[in-house]
């Protein structure tokens, strides 16, 4: 989790927004909807 939060601190929004499409695309939710929680 505290990577989770490193990138959520020193990234944009905008970045995990692609992270969490890229991840739905995947067929992998668990991190997608960590990325998209990011980007709030």
């Amino acid at each position: 989790t505290s990577f989770i939060f490193f990138f959520c601190h020193f990234h944009t929004s905008s970045f995990f927004i692609l992270i969490a499409l890229k991840f739905i695309l995947k067929k992998n939710h668990t991190l997608a909807f960590l990325s998209a929680s990011c980007s709030k």
